[in-house]
Parts: structure tokens; sequence; C-alpha cells
């Protein structure tokens, strides 16, 4: 199945970003982006430059003070495009580890938070095909078609010296539906339905 992304996170460097798969089909795959995963090749990442996006490149030997000048100054990352998954119930992990996580790891012990502050811009399954397109022009009502687009959750912040973690949890439930005009004639979609939570855990340090 065919997923549509455009994730937005605002002050977290591309550098430090992996993205694992994993489903009931006992399905394992970790940091897509760069683990040669097939159904990512058509995942991109832009870092922003001021109102621009520019197509970030994964430098050869990795700096861990130019990464850490990117965190200070908040630059942050989109990744758009597309990504296939099974047709199974499955978690999607967007996290700092991976190929990098030992600068990611080396930077959260130089005290510099990591902030996973992000946008949702889009989040469809299955092609956009004509039949789609009929749908949601058909039913446009709501927001039943994208229910999480435009959802947004930003790291809060606390006065005083705190440990904490931050945690956005999403869940979706995607149900393959046929729908029937009155000249009977047949469309295929999904209904969608979602909810999500961010979690703050920790304590004083």
């Amino acid at each position: 199945m065919k997923v549509t992304l455009d994730l937005d996170l605002f002050y977290l460097p591309c550098e430090l970003i992996s993205i694992d798969m994993y489903d009931i089909m006992e399905s394992k795959y970790e940091d897509i982006l760069h683990s040669g995963y097939f159904g990512a090749k058509n995942l991109e990442m832009f870092y922003f430059e001021g109102p621009r996006i520019v197509p970030f490149k994964e430098p050869e030997t990795l700096n861990i003070d130019e990464v850490i000048d990117k965190v200070k100054n908040k630059v942050g990352c989109k990744i758009r495009g597309e990504l296939v998954i099974n047709r199974a119930p499955g978690t999607l992990k967007f996290r700092a580890s991976g190929k990098n996580i030992a600068i990611a790891e080396a930077i959260k012990a130089m005290n510099y938070a990591l902030d996973f502050s992000h946008k949702i811009n889009r989040l469809q399954f299955g092609e956009d095909d004509e039949e789609l397109q009929y749908l949601k022009r058909k039913f446009s009502k709501g927001n039943s078609w994208a229910p999480l687009e435009g959802t947004m959750a930003l790291m809060p912040f606390f006065m005083g010296s705190i440990d904490f973690g931050f945690y956005s949890a999403y869940y979706m439930d995607v149900t393959p539906t046929s729908y029937r005009t009155l000249e009977k004639k047949r469309y295929a979609g999904y209904k969608y339905s979602a909810s999500h939570q961010n979690l703050i855990y920790g304590g004083p340090s």
C-alpha cells in the first residue's frame, strides 16, 4: 500500500532523523532512509533555509560541530514523498537513531535538547487516483480523508532545570471501503479514524 507523507520537523536536523517500520507480519525495517529499503525510494528530505526548503544530501562524513550548530540554530527538516507499506497493522516511528545514533547520543550527552516539534501536512493511504478524487468531491465535509492533516505538536517549554522527554503518539484505523452510487457504480476508498496524544515524562534533575 502506498502512503503519501509530508511532515515538517521544525527544529530537528535531517542528519539525526531515522524512520523505523514494524508490523504484525513480523516485518521489521529500521532507518529506512539509509538502509536501502525499496519502499522508501520516493521519500525525500529537505532542510529549511529561511523561508526556502533545500534538498538534503547526506554527507559522507558527519561533523558533530556542524550538527550542533544546526541544533542550536533550530534548523529543521521536511520529509516528503511516498512510502510503501504492508497492508497490515503496524508502527511507523520517527526518532533520533539509526545510522547517526552515536552523533545524536553525543549531542544529548552535551545537554542539547532534541526538539521533535512537528506538523503533519499530509498523510494519505492509497493511490490518489480518479476514484479517490471523485469520493473526495462527493464527500467533502469534514476531514475524514486525511484526519491527521494539519495536526501540530510542539514541545513544551519549562522554566528551571528539569529532565524530561516529549513523545507524540498517533493512532489510526484505516479500513478499505466500497462506495456505491445510486447508479450502482462502485468506488473503492478508505475510511479513517484517528487520535493522538502528546506525552511528557521525566522529573527534576
